[in-house]
């Protein structure tokens, strides 16, 4: 039978290979929210092919809920702040109100600062968000200090503590505690500032190519290798801050518009600033020490799993990449999440692969550090079924590569294959084991999100070549020993 949708962890299962009596009350339960018995039975395999007793759990779980009592709204108002306990004993709350069924929440505390509020009234808006006022009582009289619409359950206890001057809490909001990473306890504990946000070479070459596009460049604020990058380039003159976009809400980021500085020397430019080479044209003794990886594909292997051996040595064709050139394996892939174009009818698309479909996540270790998607024919033919439409348009790999942009836009791709493109590549999941992951779970899954850390829109464009291979065109990532960094 023809698959109805596209992805899906038990796509090309048989019937038997189910409980019938499980699979009929999965499509019991699906057919309520499709109409479509045929949809509700693929959707029904996925998933008892995530778990054989999913519909058991599920009906477990449905008559948990119906014996459990359904909390008041202002009962999760409070646990958002910490419960009414900790406020009495913070901030010496009291007087606690409630109104419009429990919507609106109202108490006072003293405050012997008397620019600030001692009254707090918190509403759940029809559109799950908070209205938030604070204001100052004396006697009969009431001033409106602070209102705010809008609010996320998150902000509230922050703003709150900014505008009262008062703490919810015990935890230093300057110095807040972080659990130990798997690659921290590894190192020794260093933070992950030192690893994961220092600051490259591209970030300082994704700022220039900007400016040299368009005049300006636009810097995250919470992308902390960029921030790191610009502040060493503003102290050495090379570029001014012209502007800083406001933050509308606490925890929302901003941009920073910088432009070339007026008084940079124009000959020493030219020879400094072009071009802007990526990280692996830096000769080697300019090198970072912690750019320098092993260069043998055992050897690589190991660091990029932290100490774990390979065991395997798998033979794949990969177009453009001799045969004696080996790659490393990243790990088993299993989703690609895609952002289409505008002009699609969808909102997201997500390729999904069972971990036993065998499908490759591997990288080069050239200067490019590329990755490609290595998936047995079977899934190759999958490919052309569902992703390739038979009116697209074909682009060459290398124009599309440009178009997105990154440091991969830099290395050409041989040969120039002919791919449609599915949109920008915004995360990828891998399924790998590295030293420090519970053995009895068989690894651990890794989850990337493109330019998270670069704070730049170089994402890497999903393409299907006419073979029904899937290609990253473009990026700014590369592939070090903790993983995918942009």
């Amino acid at each position: 039978m023809r698959e109805k949708l596209v992805g899906g962890r038990g796509d090309f299962r048989p019937d038997s290979d189910f409980d019938p009596i499980e699979l009929s009350k999965g499509i019991e339960v699906e057919y309520e929210h499709t109409g479509d018995r045929a949809i509700a039975k693929e959707i029904a395999k996925d998933h008892l092919t995530e778990h054989r007793d999913y519909y058991k759990e599920l009906a477990r779980m449905e008559a948990e809920l119906e014996r459990r009592p359904n909390p008041k709204p202002y009962e999760i108002t409070l646990k958002q702040l910490g419960g009414a306990g900790r406020l009495k004993a913070m901030i010496g709350a009291k007087n606690f109100m409630y109104s419009d069924g429990g919507r609106t929440i109202r108490f006072q505390f003293p405050n012997r600062k008397r620019s600030k509020p001692n009254f707090v009234k918190i509403t759940l808006d029809p559109t799950d968000t908070y209205t938030l006022e604070m204001g100052r009582t004396i006697k009969y009289d009431y001033k409106v200090l602070y209102k705010q619409e809008g609010l996320y359950a998150s902000q509230l206890k922050g703003i709150i503590e900014r505008e009262t001057g008062l703490r919810l809490s015990l935890r230093n909001p300057e110095r807040p505690t972080k659990k130990r990473t798997k690659y921290q306890q590894r190192h020794g504990g260093r933070m992950s500032s030192q690893t994961t946000h220092r600051v490259t070479p591209d970030h300082r070459n994704v700022i220039l190519n900007d400016l040299d596009a368009q005049g300006f460049a636009l810097v995250n604020s919470k992308a902390r290798g960029a921030v790191r990058a610009m502040e060493a380039m503003v102290k050495r003159g090379e570029i001014e801050v012209v502007s800083a976009t406001e933050r509308p809400y606490v925890g929302t980021p901003a941009h920073y518009k910088v432009v070339y500085a007026k008084t940079r020397n124009p000959v020493e430019s030219e020879s400094q600033f072009k071009p802007h080479s990526p990280t692996r044209n830096v000769a080697p003794e300019d090198r970072d020490p912690s750019d320098r990886l092993p260069t043998r594909p055992a050897a690589r292997f190991a660091s990029s799993h932290w100490g774990v051996p390979h065991t395997k040595t798998y033979s794949a064709h990969i177009p453009g990449i001799p045969k004696d050139r080996p790659v490393v394996e990243m790990g088993k892939l299993l989703e690609l999440w895609v952002r289409p174009r505008k002009s699609d009818p969808v909102d997201a698309l997500k390729v999904v692969f069972p971990l036993q479909a065998r499908c490759h996540l591997v990288f080069t270790m050239d200067m490019s550090e590329r990755l490609y998607c290595v998936l047995p024919e079977r899934w190759r033919k999958w490919c052309q079924e569902k992703l390739i439409h038979p009116e697209g348009q074909w682009y060459s790999i290398n124009d599309v590569a440009e178009a997105a942009g990154g440091r991969q836009a830099e290395y050409l791709y041989s040969p120039d294959v002919q791919v449609q493109c599915l949109g920008r590549c915004t995360n990828i999941v891998y399924k790998t084991w590295k030293r420090g992951d519970d053995d009895a779970l068989g690894g651990s899954e890794y989850i990337h999100r493109f330019s998270e850390e670069s704070g730049y829109a170089h994402e890497p464009m999903l393409c299907v070549s006419k073979d029904g291979r899937l290609w990253l065109a473009g990026g700014s990532y590369h592939c070090h020993d903790d993983g995918i960094t942009d």
